[in-house]
């Protein structure tokens, strides 16, 4: 009985339940956009960040990544390659080798990070190659050259095709001094990158530092970067106590403050919000109580109980608010899933 008799009050008052029902649906299906703009905004920022380098986690020697050195290399870097490689969250890995040096160019001069990769392999775990702007990037294990940032290039005069000179320290201790021509240069916007970063291909890097097998890191790119703890706890597993496993936000510690910044600010927006929606909500469910009085006195003085009348209000409210949350979820979602595929362009 309280089902029909709500049924049929909701529907006695069309224009009152329509305007109920839309007021929760416009308020769901906008609460659902906003959440998912935000989560979407804070992903292509780790994307952003991760993809051209960084990658989802790095294998360092135990203590590297405190202190980064030729002292704590792998030298059996090929064996932790594969190891990693098997791990079935894995979706591509590569070999690096990393190293403090000096540039310079006439009276120019920098401290740099010079890095040794393998040009097949990175490509399928960064994007770095694809940020050239200048010149060409790598396309094979034979190339020569470096690449640089386009901050670094401002820095130190430099454009495709001239020569930089590095100096650094060589994998026996030895001094270690190269004049390379410069064969790209990259733009990330990332200025850690775009000014302090030269990349060279492994086989170059290895003959400056006089390693014949020695790598720094292994750089990882995951099939899922949300089960991005479940992955480090199974490759350090894998590969034992001597080597770490590290995880993009201890890579990248700035960016991982500024994810949980967004977060916490998101949660406060859509805080607001709902109350917002809450009170909006709120005020018609009320006008269709009080509006109601002289009714619901004639039901008591019929014998209708407290109780009763007190559960046939709270059906017609959760009639509605089924009616407006199916509504909502559909627009919400399906609006989230739209612009999910096409994106939102921020370029302006």
């Amino acid at each position: 009985m309280i089902w029909t008799l709500a049924v049929r009050n909701v529907m006695r008052n069309r224009r009152r339940s329509v305007i109920t029902v839309l007021s929760i649906a416009v308020g769901l299906a906008a609460l659902t956009f906003l959440w998912g703009f935000i989560d979407g905004m804070n992903r292509q920022m780790i994307n952003n960040t991760t993809r051209y380098f960084a990658a989802d986690a790095q294998v360092h020697l135990k203590g590297y990544h405190d202190d980064p050195s030729l002292d704590r290399a792998i030298e059996a870097g090929a064996r932790v390659l594969e190891t990693v490689r098997a791990d079935p969250s894995v979706a591509a890995a590569t070999v690096r080798l990393e190293t403090t040096v000096l540039a310079s160019r006439a009276d120019r001069s920098r401290g740099i990070l010079a890095f040794g990769v393998d040009p097949a392999q990175e490509a399928r775990v960064t994007d770095l190659f694809k940020a050239v702007v200048d010149g060409r990037g790598f396309s094979g294990a034979d190339d020569a050259g470096v690449l640089i940032g386009e901050g670094m290039a401002e820095a130190l005069a430099l454009r495709a095709g001239d020569d930089l000179v590095l100096v650094g320290r060589a994998y026996d201790g030895s001094v270690a001094s190269a004049r390379v021509p410069v064969r790209g240069v990259f733009r990330t916007k990332i200025d850690d990158l775009d000014g302090y970063v030269a990349v060279m291909p492994m086989a170059a890097m290895r003959d400056f530092l006089a390693a014949p097998a020695a790598v720094t890191a292994v750089a990882v790119r995951l099939r899922d970067r949300g089960e991005l703890g479940a992955a480090v706890q199974s490759l350090s597993a894998r590969v034992g106590s001597g080597h770490e496993v590290v995880g993009w936000p201890v890579l990248l510690p700035m960016v991982a403050v500024s994810i949980r910044f967004h977060e916490v600010m998101g949660f406060v927006v859509l805080t607001i919000f709902f109350v917002m929606v809450a009170a909006s909500v709120a005020n018609p469910v009320l006008m269709a109580v009080l509006e109601r009085t002289r009714e619901f006195g004639i039901m008591l003085a019929l014998g209708t109980s407290q109780s009763i009348l007190f559960r046939l209000v709270v059906v017609e409210a959760a009639l509605r608010g089924a009616a407006g949350l199916l509504l909502g979820n559909a627009v919400g979602l399906g609006a989230t899933a739209a612009f999910g595929r096409t994106g939102i362009d921020l370029g302006a």
